[in-house]
């Protein structure tokens, strides 16, 4: 009965706008709230049949406006999101899918990011027989760029492009941001359990003369949210980009130098990759028994999301839930702003390696830091290949505050509190050490991934 009223009140909205005047915003606003319910009861049905109109209220709209509301949808999860949930929203898919999925492309990604989504597309097209190895090979070499005219690589790649291979990429891309919440969440709910602490001295300078191992200097506990923020647009992205690339390498059976034709980040793929085959995190469980996931299990688990129901069989290596979570959207990018560049959120430094993993991996090779002859990959598997700037001095408080336009940041937490917002290299790397310190405590009480 209550399904009926959502659905009549629901029904009611758009017999009142039926009138188009051309403000399809709230038509989309209106169907993303309505497929958080539509959505949950299509992926629990098992006799789902799309022929069925008559639960399918968007097929009493005119011709023109299921596009228009379509068009209008925030990103790719919503899309496929629609088209699940109305026998009718699909048919208008199949009638416009290079469109729809072109003009969302090109709303939410920025330029480089959609290289290894169209990349993953081609392959696919590839494998259907419609494109030879060699063409393969050389839309791997090309330049992707997403013009804001209509001559680009982008209209290139979808011209003639078989409606199958532009929903199984939206489903692929569903599956990942999927993924990427999950192993980045997981990693922060970790991070809430470690110890923290700084310099109880402010003024401690660690002595390069001085063997590190000797210097022990006092710390005081240092408290840090219960619980941490969900990923940031790039953190998540940063994750994303890594699952897109294990994904092209399920897709392509020639080893091809993909990281440097792509600009990805070793580290980001390493770590991804491990999480999905050992899990994100340390347990203190010990060893569950099973074996380590090979590539054909990975293989398995990037596979998109089978409809209405997918039979996948549980990984204890990441927890991973076998359905679409559609109540939860991908992260909207930040609007440029200088305070923006200055947590390092801004896109510019999606294609840079992580400031944080360079400073550690320089602070491992210097004679006066506590860190030097520490395992860099630790802090790897803590997640900071991917955390940005706001996350490690803000909220961790492990690094000093960047400063914007001279002045720290008026948002910060120990701005606003009073406190200094400077911190030394010392206070950074002893900060830093225990949680190093923290975290091999538990390898060798015997916690182990997965």
């Amino acid at each position: 009965m209550q399904d009926r009223c959502q659905e009549s009140l629901f029904a009611r909205e758009v017999r009142q706008q039926n009138g188009f005047t051309g403000n399809v915003n709230r038509f989309a606003v209106l169907l993303t709230t309505h497929l958080q319910s539509s959505t949950i009861y299509i992926a629990t049905r098992l006799d789902y049949n799309v022929t069925d109109m008559s639960r399918d209220l968007f097929s009493a709209l005119p011709a023109p406006l299921p596009l228009y509301i379509l068009l209008e949808l925030p990103d790719l999860k919503a899309l496929y999101a629609a088209i699940l949930a109305s026998p009718h929203l699909l048919a208008v898919f199949r009638l416009d899918a290079c469109l729809l999925f072109k003009t969302i492309l090109r709303r939410t990604l920025p330029n480089d990011e959609a290289k290894p989504m169209l990349l993953y597309m081609r392959l696919c097209e590839a494998k259907t027989g419609i494109h030879t190895d060699e063409s393969v090979r050389e839309f791997e070499t090309q330049d992707l760029r997403l013009d804001a005219d209509g001559g680009s690589t982008l209209d290139a790649v979808l011209r003639d492009m078989p409606t199958v291979i532009v929903f199984r990429t939206i489903a692929q891309a569903v599956r990942i941001y999927d993924l990427a919440h999950i192993i980045l969440r997981a990693k922060l709910d970790y991070l809430t359990t470690l110890r923290y602490a700084r310099l109880a001295d402010t003024g401690f300078r660690y002595d390069r003369d001085i063997p590190t191992s000797r210097q022990k200097p006092q710390g005081v506990p240092l408290e840090i949210p219960s619980r941490l923020k969900d990923p940031s647009w790039i953190e998540e992205n940063r994750a994303v980009r890594a699952l897109w690339l294990l994904a092209i390498r399920c897709q392509s059976s020639r080893a091809v130098d993909l990281e440097d034709k792509l600009s990805w980040i070793n580290d980001d793929v390493a770590e991804i990759e491990a999480s999905l085959r050992y899990g994100p995190t340390l347990l203190s469980l010990g060893p569950s028994g099973d074996t380590a996931l090979t590539a054909h299990d990975i293989a398995t688990i990037l596979r998109p999301y089978r409809i209405p129901h997918p039979p996948y069989r549980k990984y204890t290596a990441a927890s991973l839930i076998a359905s679409p979570c559609f109540s939860r959207s991908p992260v909207l990018k930040f609007a440029f702003s200088e305070t923006s560049r200055a947590w390092q959120q801004d896109s510019l430094y999606l294609y840079r390696e992580n400031d944080m993993m360079r400073f550690l991996r320089a602070s491992t090779h210097r004679p006066d830091s506590p860190l030097q002859t520490h395992d860099s990959s630790v802090f790897a598997r803590l997640g900071f290949t991917f955390w940005d700037r706001w996350r490690v001095s803000e909220e961790l408080e492990l690094r000093k505050i960047p400063r914007c336009n001279g002045h720290e940041p008026s948002d910060s937490r120990r701005f606003l509190r009073g406190e200094p917002v400077g911190v030394g290299f010392s206070d950074e790397w002893f900060r830093l050490l225990k949680v190093y310190e923290c975290e091999d405590e538990r390898e060798k009480d015997g916690w182990v991934r997965g």
